[in-house]
């Protein structure tokens, strides 16, 4: 996997964001079949479990605490 792609700089972008503007958590919906996007979150420290909405789709999160900067 790329380190520093496109992708990387723009999702380091959108977090540092949020976390800019008091947001504590991300979390969104992938796929389950969906391994790169899964292996961009782990990449990127987010945690993956099961959803409620079934075995296809998993929950992935990641506190957003360290992203503030001062």
């Amino acid at each position: 996997m790329q380190a520093h792609g496109i992708a990387t700089h723009l999702m380091l972008a959108l977090m540092k964001h949020a976390a800019g503007r008091g947001i504590r958590c991300m979390e969104g919906f992938v796929m389950a079949t969906n391994a790169k996007m899964l292996e961009f979150m782990r990449f990127l420290g987010f945690e993956i479990r099961s959803s409620a909405k079934g075995p296809q789709i998993k929950l992935v999160s990641r506190p957003l605490g360290d992203m503030v900067t001062t």
